[in-house]
Parts: C-alpha cells; structure tokens; sequence
C-alpha cells in the first residue's frame, strides 16, 4: 500500500487560542474469536464397545483413552487412536470432535470383533475429474459451514430436495457450486461413480443433489453409499437423508408416491443399517438423519431391518451428549414403537435433566422391539 503525506507550512501567529483538547483515540476493535481455537471438552462419548456381548468395556476405552471433561480439544488425537488400538478385541478407533455453540463432545468409536462390517466398494480407478473451479467452491464452502455454526447460524431449508444454508455467506458459495454442477451434470454423476481421486468423488457428492432429474440424484448417490472413502459416504447419505425430509413433507400426490417409488427401488437398507453399528462417527450420524426420514414413508421393508439389526445402535446413539445429533435415533425409535415423536423429544429433555436419560432409552428400544411382534393368536383363531 502507498501512503502519501502531504507537509503543510506553519506560521507562527503572535497570539493563539489554546489548542484544543485531542479527541480520545477510538478503542480498539477486539479481533473476532477464531472458531478453530482449542475449546474445553464439554462430553465424551463412547460408541460401538459391544459391552456385555463379548466387546470391550467401556470404563476401560475411557481409561485408555486419557481424555477427561476440560482438556482442551488440541489433544493428539493420534496418540489416543494408537492407545485405544492395543486393547485387547478393538479392531480399529474413530476418534473426532463435534463443535458446536458451547460445546465441544469427543466421540470415540470402537471396532470390535463384534461389530458388523460394511462391505465396500472397490477403489474405483477411472481419470475423470472436476473442474478446478467446482473444488473450489467446495472449499469455500467447507470454510464457511463452521463459522456459520458457531456464529449460531448453522440452520439450513430444504429447497428442491436439496439444502440451502441460512448463514448468507455460506449461501452463496453452495449457489456457485450449484450453478457449476447443473451445467454439467454427466461430469459429476461420472465422477462420483468412477473417479480415482476421492477428493473429487466428495465433491461430486456434494454436487449431484442439485440435479432437476430427482432418478439420477436418487440412483447416484445410493451407489455411493458404500463408497470407500468415509467423506464421500457421508456427504451422499447426507444428501439423501435431505431429499428423504424433502419428499416426507411433500403434498400427498403422485408425484410423492413417485418419488417414495424411487427411494424404495434404489436405496439398499440393508447396508444403510449396518452404518448405525459403524465406528465411523460419519457413518452412524448421517445413516440415522436418513433413517429418521425414512421410517416415516411408507417402506415397510426399512421398518423391519431397522428392528432386526439397528435397535442396539440406536440405543446407544440416542443416549449420546450431543442431543441435536442424539435425536435422529429417538425419533427413530419412537416411529417404530408407534409412539408420537414431539411427546418422545419432551420425555427425552426431561429424562436428561433427571439424570434418567438410560432408563428413558431403554423403555424405548424395548417398546420399537415390542411393536415389531405379531401378537400370539387367541385360542379359539388357532
């Protein structure tokens, strides 16, 4: 920058009024907190540990895990990982911080013996790419999503069976990226299905759920589901569970019936049910925001894999910290046992106030279970 100063001359006047008094300098702008700082921790939570069915004791996760409320998140997540991974039955660790306005929750998900395993995609290997400009307003957008969540201003409507960011800046880095996508939608449905490079599959993820045709969002991103990489499965279930919202609260019609048609033909609920048992925190949060939609249409198949294989998952997921991310597995749940969901949601709030949030939960597993049991015929129908 260049500075010009001008030099004015001065005379010096026989008399002179007294120089007024200098105006007070303007206080200082203290600068804007920086929504990456190390923050305390605020919970920890422990998932996937199969206790009491031959898994790992939780008590000793924690343990082993050295963390305690009131460390601050810049711990070496590394070092945790590799302390946990010596214990005896643990296959693999998840470790990640969940930021949010006034609370900063450790999840650490265990892999045991126990734990059902997702069978995935092989590495796909083809040489289709984005254009640069797409990565970019990705990026944009992935630096935006955190400054508008802690700036309280993470809501986000759903327009069109995709999302559209309340936070303005965030808003318009998403439109740039979606202008960028609907003008060329082979590209980025090529991309997902068949790039080698996942940075590009996870924006193409990101992207496909802009398209007007609803059949190519649909059949893309359920192929995605079981990508191999764990951003990539998280932004297309993501995605999904979005459009899924979307068709829940459409008009009774046949446009609706065509769509809930779609979602039954394409999505495979057996794979999306096993991601709730998953130790990837991604896997089981975004397979829960998706499920919570979809055990509302009428998809009788996904009511009874939920109840066959996801009720011990959903269990432990209801009972986390975190209750913005607890509440998909409660609603769940009470949708299964047949109760109404904003009654669940107030008996959820004042079972945690009362310290009684496991005795709540396990009330609610049990009932979902029960509602999924043809009752025994009387004596006289047999």
């Amino acid at each position: 920058m260049l500075l010009t100063f001008a030099l004015a001359a001065l005379t010096a006047p026989v008399l002179q009024d007294p120089a007024p008094a200098p105006a007070p300098e303007p206080a200082a702008e203290e600068p804007a907190p920086d929504p990456f700082a190390p923050k305390p921790i605020t919970a920890i939570d422990v998932y996937g540990t199969f206790q009491g069915s031959g898994g790992v004791a939780e008590e000793l996760v924690r343990s082993r895990a050295g963390l305690a409320v009131g460390d601050l998140t810049d711990f070496d997540r590394d070092a945790v990982e590799a302390r946990l991974r010596k214990l005896e039955g643990v296959r693999d660790v998840s470790v990640m911080t969940v930021l949010m306005p006034g609370a900063a929750i450790v999840m650490i998900g265990i892999d045991t013996s126990m734990s059902p395993r997702l069978a995935f995609l092989p590495e796909p290997t083809g040489a289709e790419r984005l254009p640069a400009e797409m990565l970019q307003a990705y990026d944009r957008a992935g630096d935006l999503l955190m400054e508008g969540i802690l700036s309280g201003e993470g809501g986000e409507d759903v327009v069109d069976g995709y999302s559209v960011a309340r936070y303005a800046p965030l808003a318009e880095a998403e439109t740039a990226l979606r202008e960028l996508a609907q003008a060329q939608p082979d590209r980025v449905r090529g991309v997902l299905a068949s790039s080698a490079d996942a940075a590009h599959r996870i924006v193409a993820a990101k992207a496909l759920a802009y398209m007007p045709d609803k059949a190519v969002v649909v059949r893309g991103l359920s192929g995605a589901m079981l990508d191999p990489d764990p951003t990539v499965r998280n932004n297309a279930v993501r995605a999904l569970g979005i459009f899924a919202d979307w068709v829940v609260d459409m008009e009774a019609g046949p446009e609706r019936e065509r769509l809930v048609a779609l979602l039954g033909e394409h999505l495979s609920v057996g794979p999306l049910v096993t991601m709730l048992s998953s130790f990837e925190w991604t896997d089981r949060n975004k397979s829960a925001a998706l499920l919570a939609r979809l055990v509302e249409l009428p998809l009788p198949s996904v009511h009874a894999a939920v109840r066959a294989e996801g009720l011990m998952a959903l269990g432990e997921m209801a009972s986390w910290s975190s209750r913005g991310h607890a509440l998909f597995s409660t609603r769940i749940l009470a949708n299964l046992a047949g109760r109404d969901v904003m009654e669940a949601y107030a008996a959820d709030e004042a079972a945690r106030g009362a310290g009684t949030l496991d005795t709540f939960v396990g009330g609610l597993v049990r009932a979902a279970e029960a509602a999924g049991v043809e009752p025994e015929p009387a004596p006289s129908e047999r």
